[in-house]
């Protein structure tokens, strides 16, 4: 087998199903269902604890399987590329300044959140503050009622646009 197709330095001398799994960039649960299909060799089965392990050649050949689509029972697999995260992106109108000034007070967060939600974006902390001061004068907005809170920051920010 060529070295190129498996690595060596990640195989052992005995593996579990999950840690094969794993190193063959699959789930658990389609490792297992690709065992019954045929692609891939069946574990051998420790006597006394029944617990499923691969060998060091069974371990190659299910490499030699991943990498040349050919399965161990001759017929041919395909395998979907394994996912990869995605980074996420920052937006321009959402900089680490202004994420970082909506974590300093999660009520405004919370706030901006639920009007994003109905179609007001990119709200700062500071004008959502601007509007509660104008919209309940002297008053505490913990005490009132989140709904009415909501609406009537929507209609302000509404009549505004």
């Amino acid at each position: 087998m060529n070295a190129k197709m498996t690595n060596q330095s990640c195989l052992k001398t005995v593996c579990s199903v999950s840690e094969l799994a794993q190193s063959l960039e699959l789930s658990r649960g389609r490792f297992y269902q690709l065992i019954e299909r045929g692609p891939f060799p069946p574990p051998i089965y420790d006597l006394k604890t029944k617990r499923p392990y691969y060998t060091l050649e069974l371990q190659q050949i299910c490499h030699e399987v991943r990498s040349t689509n050919i399965g161990y029972d001759g017929r041919p697999i395909l395998f979907y590329t394994p996912r990869r995260k995605k980074e996420i992106s920052e937006s321009p109108s959402f900089s680490a300044e202004k994420r970082k000034k909506a974590a300093s007070n999660p009520q405004y967060q919370e706030l901006a959140d639920a009007l994003a939600n109905i179609g007001i974006q990119s709200l700062s902390p500071q004008q959502i503050q601007d509007a509660l001061n104008v919209l309940f004068p002297g008053q505490k907005v913990e005490t009132l009622d989140h709904g009415l809170v909501i609406r009537q920051l929507f209609r302000h920010f509404k009549t505004r646009v």
